[in-house]
Formats: structure tokens, C-alpha cells, sequence
């Protein structure tokens, strides 16, 4: 009995190495498998297993179907308090539901600096002594690598901070000047340690600039300040020159939020009632420039259920992620445009309009890490 009952499995581990050895003996299965994690931390993880891995996972059509299938994820977000000298704070969660502990809100003070083309990495721009104009750049994600101290802007009216694309690929600092008497904006950036003039641009303006809403991030040399008396003023960086761009015809109240990212090109993401509206600023063959309807009449099933209008407050680069205010309760709402997967977060805000967010996103594309001489192991 013994033996026979012994004879039966014996073949069991035999074949269940065969199998598995048949699995990561084919690359097309590994693929799959690795197609199949959650995260890009976890992709980053796997690519970390062996060398071969780690061709798998970097591959760039590989990257492509798994930003497809797992879109970067929207990691938290800042908001700033009016005025804008106001404490800045941060709503911090991980990816994924496995954290019990509820995120937490962190107090920082300090103005907002993002880099376009980054997933709205997250920084502060610390004003230290306002009366000598020194700011400091510090990142409330990681409040113990201290702050970078900046040295004093030519004036203290450059008191709008961006991080740019220096030439090389490098991050630069730029800082941003609104003469409203005289409608005119002036750039300054930070080369070797010294602000430099780069651009001086004037408009004649039926109003003056005082009166704009966001200032986005430079993109492609441009810059796009969102007003309210029914156009988009562009800033040519190159040129150092203004243009403007009409709004989308139906398009005739304030609550819109603009977004622009390096592929994704200038996005409106406007509400009405309990829904949303995409434009996207696009050119055409012919090389004329138009808006197109990306999205229309996408409900916000929050404030649909609970009969209330939404406010746009907030959108990420690539007009992926939109945060949205609920007029009634002051609830915020993240909803992702393209999966239409709504959160309701839970926080309550008096007054919606005087709500500046940030969101920021998962990293992408992933990092992935170096191989060494001693570690460059095929398996």
C-alpha cells in the first residue's frame, strides 16, 4: 500500500518543475506575467529578479501596453489656502487599498513649484525673509533632505516659481513677473546661481493681468495664463511675445480648469451641472489651430446622486486625473477621465472657489536600475 501510494507521487514534483520550468523558459509567458503586476514599483521589482527581466520590463512597446492596462495613479495632492501666502497641505495616500490607516493631512507653508513633464513631483517655494526676498525650495515628501536655498529675485515681485527644461535636460528654476499697470510679464531664470532676464513681453489688454486665474508651467517654450474675461493668453518664451486664444464657444463661465502636458498639448476641462466637458487645443493638417471635443456630457455620478452642481478645481498635466468640488457639501472628488473611476474624499472646504489643489502623480515611465559587472546575471 505504501509503496504504491508512493509510485503515485513521486511524478508529482517531476512534473510540476517541468511546468515551471516551461513558464519562465518562454519568453512570451513572462511577458504576460510581468504584464500582469499592479504597480511600476512592482514592475521596477521584477525587472530587479535578472537580466533578462529586466529587457522584458524596459522594453519600450512592453511600457506601452503596461501604461494601457495600469495607468499611473493618482498618489494624493496639495492644496493652498487663500491667500497664497497661506500654509500649504498635503493629502498623502499609497497606491494601492493595502494601507489601513487613513492618509493624513501635513501643514507646510510655502507656494507651489512643479516641473512640467514630471508627474506634478511636489515642491515648496518657502519664503524665508520677505523683506530680503529669499525663498528656499524644499519637498514636503521628504522634509529631512532640508531646503535648497535660492538667492534673491531681482525684485520681490518675482513671486511666481516654475521649474523649466534647461538645456541638456537639466531642471531650471524660473521665476515670473506680473506688471498689471502696464501689462507686461518678465522672466527671470537661475543660471549658476544668478537670476538672468529672459523674457520681457507687453500686451494691450482691455483689462489688466491682475485679473488670471492659473499660470501653467512652461511647455515647449510656452506658457499659458488662464484669465477671466473669455481668452487664454499664451507667453512665447523665444519670441517674448503674447498671443491668445479664444475659448470653446460653449464655454461661458469660470468654472473650467486648463491642463497642458509635453504629448497631451493644451486640454479644457470644463462643468456644467454635474458634468464635465474635454477640449483638446489642437492643430490640424492644414496647420490651422482649433479646439476639439475629446469628452462630452461625462457625469460625476457623486454630485448626480446627490443632486448637487461640481466646481472644476484642479486637473493633472495630461488631463488624465480632474479634482472637482461639490457645491452643497464641499466634498472633493478625484475622478480619472478616461476609466470614468470616481473617489469621494471625505474632507469638507467653505468655499470652493478659493481653492488652489495640486495633484501629483505616480512616476512615470519607471526607473529602472543599473546593472553591474558582479551582478549581471542572465537568470
Amino acid at each position: 500500500m505504501e509503496g504504491r501510494k508512493g509510485a503515485q507521487l513521486t511524478p508529482a514534483p517531476v512534473a510540476a518543475a517541468a511546468v515551471v520550468k516551461a513558464v519562465f523558459g518562454s519568453e512570451g509567458l513572462i511577458r504576460e506575467i510581468i504584464l500582469r503586476l499592479e504597480f511600476p514599483t512592482c514592475l521596477v521589482r521584477a525587472a530587479a529578479v535578472c537580466k533578462r527581466w529586466l529587457r522584458h520590463a524596459s522594453d519600450p512597446d512592453f511600457l506601452r501596453r503596461f501604461r494601457e492596462r495600469c495607468p499611473p495613479r493618482l498618489l494624493g495632492f496639495y492644496f493652498q489656502d487663500c491667500p497664497p501666502a497661506a500654509a500649504i497641505r498635503a493629502r498623502l495616500r499609497g497606491p494601492g487599498a493595502r494601507h489601513p490607516h487613513p492618509p493624513r493631512w501635513r501643514q507646510h507653508r510655502g507656494r507651489p513649484i512643479h516641473r512640467q513633464g514630471l508627474p506634478r513631483r511636489p515642491f515648496l517655494v518657502r519664503n524665508l525673509n520677505p523683506a530680503a526676498g529669499q525663498h528656499a525650495v524644499f519637498s514636503p515628501l521628504h522634509p529631512t533632505r532640508g531646503v535648497a536655498l535660492l538667492p534673491p529675485p531681482p525684485r520681490p515681485t518675482f513671486n511666481r516659481f516654475f521649474f523649466y527644461k534647461a538645456d541638456g535636460g537639466e531642471d531650471g528654476v524660473m521665476a515670473l513677473e506680473l506688471e498689471a499697470r502696464r501689462g507686461q510679464v518678465q522672466v527671470v531664470t537661475l543660471q549658476y546661481g544668478v537670476w538672468a532676464f529672459r523674457t520681457r513681453a507687453a500686451i494691450q489688454l482691455p483689462y489688466q493681468l491682475s485679473a488670471t486665474g492659473d499660470i501653467l508651467p512652461p511647455i515647449h517654450g510656452k506658457m499659458y495664463i488662464q484669465n477671466v474675461f473669455g481668452y487664454i493668453l499664451v507667453l512665447d518664451l523665444a519670441d517674448a511675445s503674447f498671443s491668445a486664444i479664444h475659448l470653446p464657444d460653449r464655454v461661458r463661465t469660470t468654472n473650467f480648469r486648463l491642463s497642458c502636458g509635453e504629448d497631451s498639448g493644451l486640454s479644457l476641462i470644463r462643468a456644467e451641472g454635474f458634468l464635465l466637458t474635454v477640449w483638446n487645443y489642437r492643430t490640424d493638417n492644414n496647420g490651422l489651430q482649433a479646439w476639439v471635443l475629446v469628452a462630452d456630457e461625462i457625469c460625476v455620478h457623486e454630485a448626480s446622486n446627490s443632486m448637487e452642481d461640481v466646481f472644476v478645481v484642479g486637473a493633472n498635466d495630461d488631463a488624465k486625473f480632474v479634482l472637482l468640488g461639490l457645491a452643497r457639501s464641499g466634498a472633493l472628488v478625484s475622478m480619472h477621465l478616461r476609466s470614468r473611476i470616481e473617489k469621494l474624499h471625505h474632507e469638507r472646504f467653505n468655499d470652493l472657489n478659493l481653492l488652489f489643489p495640486f495633484p501629483f502623480m505616480m512616476t512615470w515611465p519607471p526607473v529602472f536600475p543599473a546593472l553591474r559587472e558582479e551582478n549581471d546575471q542572465e537568470e
